[in-house]
């Protein structure tokens, strides 16, 4: 399970995997959590997210979709041929940001990023390739210009969002796959990974470099992380944990 909040707050995507062949979305009213649309069964989905428009997008096996207004049918889809530019490696694609409204990452199973501009159909810029390993999570922080990337090896990548230039890399940040991560309100990186460990991030500007913070070990792998209220030494964070769907709240007491 996945969630995704749209631009308006309105509604929230949850990917739902009943085998790991198919999935499929189920979007929720925020304020009442009542269901309003549900996608048909596609095969690997991995990323659902709300672009500028408000259309559903997907990353599902073979490339990208966007869905019809109620959600229950696809309106466009593309495979990897189909995406003008230089996409190149796998086409499943764990990570999928928009970076404004006319732009979006994705990252694929082979190492490689891409910046996309996808007004009516995604077209390729820029394509770099940053390991050998399975891209598997991704946190935009807009004020500072940069993307953070999780491999399934346990690397941490910080990325120039203009030049999609490497300005940071972290080997062995985790023990094995990152499985999310995102930015705090006060500026920190947060990290999962199935090494059953959470750990806090601050990134130094000025060294291009991230310096950790706090590491916690948590009982189950959290497949997801949604920061909330955060003060100087205090962070709030939800965990939507792998396999058992549970959503937990956590406060962090950061040190001094």
């Amino acid at each position: 399970m996945q969630l995704a909040a749209s631009s308006d707050k309105n509604f929230v995507a949850t990917t739902l995997t009943p085998d790991f062949q198919k999935s499929r979305i189920q979007v929720l009213d925020s304020q009442t959590l009542q269901v309003v649309g549900t996608t048909p069964d596609l095969q690997g989905i991995r990323k659902a997210m709300f672009g500028s428009n408000g259309k559903l997008l997907a990353t599902v096996k073979g490339g990208l979709a966007s869905f019809t207004r109620d959600f229950t049918q696809i309106d466009r889809q593309w495979t990897r041929p189909q995406i003008e530019g230089a996409l190149q490696g796998s086409a499943h694609y764990p990570i999928l940001e928009r970076l404004d409204d006319n732009h979006y990452f994705v990252g694929d199973e082979d190492g490689w990023l891409s910046k996309l501009e996808w007004n009516d159909s995604p077209k390729a810029l820029t394509t770099v390739k940053l390991g050998t390993a399975p891209l598997w999570s991704s946190a935009l922080r807009h004020s500072e210009h940069i993307l953070a990337v999780g491999d399934g090896s346990g690397v941490l990548y910080v990325l120039d969002t203009r030049t999609c230039q490497v300005l940071y890399q972290l080997p062995d940040a985790h023990l094995s796959r990152v499985t999310d991560l995102a930015w705090t309100d006060s500026g920190q990186l947060v990290s999962v990974g199935l090494d059953q460990s959470l750990i806090i991030w601050s990134w130094n500007r000025f060294k291009n470099a991230l310096d950790g913070i706090l590491k916690v070990r948590l009982h189950n792998n959290a497949r997801q992380i949604i920061p909330l209220n955060s003060t100087n030494n205090r962070q709030e964070l939800l965990l939507l944990h792998d396999g058992a769907n549970l959503v937990e709240k956590i406060v962090i007491s950061l040190p001094e």
